[in-house]
């Protein structure tokens, strides 16, 4: 079991998870499309507007996924 490559994917998963803006839609109105620029996850396209929602993303949605990741590796190992 190699703790650091487990800390180093974990930490990787985590960041790609930020709270930033996206397209919802085909393309912006900027750009001709029919759709809007929206705040929330770039990696999951999941939309929320304040912090307790994204921090409830983070402990519901994201790590899940990096907790079954590194028990993963540990049975591999």
């Amino acid at each position: 079991m190699d703790k650091a490559n487990i800390l180093a994917e974990a930490k990787a998963e985590l960041e790609r998870h930020v709270w930033g803006t996206f397209v919802e839609g085909e393309a912006s109105v900027a750009l001709g499309g029919t759709g809007v620029i929206v705040s929330g996850c770039e990696a999951c396209r999941k939309r929320f507007g304040t912090n307790s929602q994204y921090l409830r993303h983070l402990t519901d949605d994201v790590l899940p996924i990096i907790l079954r990741k590194a028990f993963e590796m540990i049975v591999r190992d």
